[in-house]
């Protein structure tokens, strides 16, 4: 009987031996298992965080517009449209995606992608660079990137730098047209579009009496030439700029921007033309000295009235060596009086150029309608005027553009203050000059006219 106890106890024993570690393994296992429950919600609760504190910084925006144009050419002289012609209604989506992050409190990211198409199957025949390219519709719809830089303040100092594809497109005055706030930096007249390029901003209200005061130190490229290395030859253009802009002392809402352009490089003519083979062309085809003034006065004396003036004026150096085709033909910067005239004519002459551009805003108080707005405007420029420069307004066909006269009145109708608006307005364009080349080849004297009617619909998100 002893000896059976003792068998038992035996029994007993080494089972609890086998049996505890076993268990207490099996609490710890469970001890384990909710500890890794609770990082894992911790964790998922500091990744909101972290995500909420990130997306705190972020602020994301949107424009969308619906255009219907109509437009009405008399006495053209470009090819492929009769003496008198016009469209049917032309209509257009652009939608933009506004983006901004505070990534410190020195750094700032800005950044916006577009899409602009015309409705349906469609083709456009404007002249696509890498300038205006957002604002040139497609037949595919492409998402571009309009704009993407940093601003970065430097601490304790007066001093940012904006670095990246700049905001040069909507600049002073075309807020009052577009219904919005100021969206760009450069004056309209000096350029619609954008650029790559990098700028120091020296805050002068810092240590002036001045308000809303900047000197800009602008270093923009419009090409560079990557494959040099390999000795191919491509131009490299630049434009250094300087600029300076201010409050006027004791006027509220007002600016003036005074600034001077040095372009340099700029391209020589390389396409081939029918019948006629290329033989050889200069490094540069032209050096141009510009400058701007531009004034403002927005809600004169709390009355809803806002007006506007800029001036252009530059020099324009064209190289004496034009592009040199088989036939003799020899084609520069404004080279040519007469583009069958094989002798030498104009290569190499300095040109002057300017553009005048003033408008009208008014403000109707009528409550009932949401107080709309009537504005006027009216801008002219020379025969040597640099039309490419204002290319990108996100009209079919830029009015300043123009080398001679523009005329546009339009209306504004708010559906929603803050959202939603009409504008319906007209454009008459009337050609004292036309080149289909821009720059290049002769000045052709025209009587052309082109009348823009449209209606478009806006809405910000």
């Amino acid at each position: 009987m002893l000896n059976r106890c003792f068998a038992y106890f035996i029994v007993v024993f080494t089972v609890g031996i086998l049996i505890l570690p076993l268990s207490a393994k099996a609490a710890g296992d469970e001890d384990l298992r909710l500890m890794e429950e609770d990082i894992a919600e911790l964790s998922d609760r500091l990744d909101k965080v972290e995500t909420k504190s990130i997306l705190d910084r972020v602020v994301i925006g949107g424009e969308f517009r619906t255009r219907m144009d109509y437009f009405r050419y008399e006495d053209t002289t470009a090819s492929g449209i009769e003496d008198d012609a016009n469209t049917k209604d032309i209509w257009t989506n652009r939608f933009r995606l506004n983006l901004k992050a505070d990534i410190t409190e020195d750094l700032v990211f800005y950044g916006r992608l577009s899409y602009f198409k015309l409705w349906g199957e469609s083709m456009f025949d404007g002249l696509a660079t890498d300038i205006n390219r957002g604002n040139i519709p497609d037949s595919e719809g492409n998402l571009r990137v309009e704009r993407a830089y940093i601003e970065y303040f430097m601490p304790d100092a007066n001093l940012s730098l904006t670095i990246g594809r700049l905001p040069m497109s909507e600049g002073p005055p075309s807020e009052l047209r577009e219904n919005r706030t100021r969206k760009g930096t450069y004056p309209n007249v000096i350029i619609d579009g954008e650029l790559d390029g990098i700028s120091l901003n020296i805050h002068l209200s810092e240590f002036t009496d001045l308000e809303n005061a900047f000197l800009r130190i602008i270093y923009p490229k419009l090409g560079q030439n990557w494959l040099g290395y390999r000795g191919i030859e491509m131009d490299e253009v630049i434009a250094p700029t300087i600029a300076f802009e201010m409050q006027i002392p004791d006027i509220e809402n007002s600016l003036l921007w005074l600034n001077y352009t040095k372009l340099l490089g700029w391209p020589a003519f390389t396409m081939e033309l029918p019948g006629m083979d290329l033989v050889s062309f200069p490094e540069d085809a032209a050096e141009v000295d510009a400058y701007v003034l531009h004034l403002q006065f927005n809600d004169i004396n709390n009355d809803g009235l806002d007006w506007f003036l800029s001036f252009m004026y530059g020099d324009l150096d064209s190289n004496s060596e034009g592009t040199l085709y088989d036939s003799g033909y020899e084609i520069g910067v404004y080279g040519e009086d007469n583009p069958f005239d094989t002798l030498p004519s104009s290569l190499g002459e300095s040109r002057s150029f300017s553009c005048f551009y003033t408008g009208l805003r008014y403000e109707l108080q009528i409550e009932d309608l949401k107080n709309p707005k009537v504005g006027i405007e009216y801008n002219h420029g020379s025969k040597y005027w640099l039309a490419f420069n204002s290319t990108g307004s996100g009209n079919l066909i830029p009015k300043l553009g123009v080398r001679g006269d523009a005329y546009e009145l339009y209306y504004i109708q708010p559906i929603d203050e803050k959202h939603m608006f009409l504008r319906v307005g007209c454009v008459y364009m009337d050609y004292e000059y036309e080149n289909q080349m821009l720059l290049y080849g002769p000045m052709s004297e025209s009587d052309m006219t082109v009348l823009n009617g449209y209606l478009l619909m806006d809405v910000l998100f």
